[in-house]
């Protein structure tokens, strides 16, 4: 079996390449610059994790999470901060209360289709309740007609600078809440 060589300008064989030589270095060095790099994106991570568990946020969305696990006969999904991550911009804009519509909308009038098999496909996961606000609000104004917030929802307010408080009186009657958070009422 033939082999094919490096040759210098003399005809002399080379052990190799002296370009390869150093493009091997640059990948050694590349290779190790990405597995600190990834060593550090860990700790980020982890960091972020913490930082949402510690967050004033997480009870409420805990109770809005296991609440859409319910409502829509999710029960072997699991919590996780990237679902607390992506629920957060929401909670801030609308309210516990209208998230909570939200979670009766997706479940009272998913979106479906039907497979070839005959089988429906559902979606009702809660990464497309939380895509984004005009999906949210498409779920919320589905809620079923008649559909009455639940009153750990109705109690709670979250405000985006990360403080929760009770709820006003009568904000939700006039249509009022925290800043920038609308209120629809709880009848259809």
């Amino acid at each position: 079996m033939r082999h094919l060589r490096v040759v210098d300008e003399n005809g002399e064989i080379l052990d190799g390449c002296p370009e390869c030589v150093g493009k091997d270095h640059e990948l050694r060095e590349l290779q190790r610059k990405m597995k600190a790099m990834a060593r550090e994106l860990g700790i980020l991570r982890s960091n972020r994790a913490a930082e949402a568990v510690e967050h004033r946020a997480w009870p409420i969305l805990v109770r809005l999470f296991q609440y859409w696990q319910q409502q829509c006969n999710h029960p072997r999904s699991r919590w996780n901060p990237q679902r607390f991550w992506d629920a957060l911009p929401l909670l801030g804009t609308w309210g516990a209360a209208n998230f909570a519509a939200a979670i009766a909308g997706i479940a009272f009038q998913p979106n479906a289709r039907q497979l070839k098999n005959g089988k429906w496909e559902v979606y009702d996961s809660w990464e497309l309740l939380t895509r984004d606000s005009g999906t949210f609000e498409r779920y919320m104004r589905r809620r079923p007609k008649g559909w009455e917030c639940p009153g750990v929802f109705r109690e709670v307010q979250y405000e985006p600078d990360g403080q929760l408080s009770q709820a006003r009186e009568g904000a939700a009657a006039v249509g009022q809440a925290g800043v920038g958070q609308t209120v629809l009422s709880g009848t259809g």
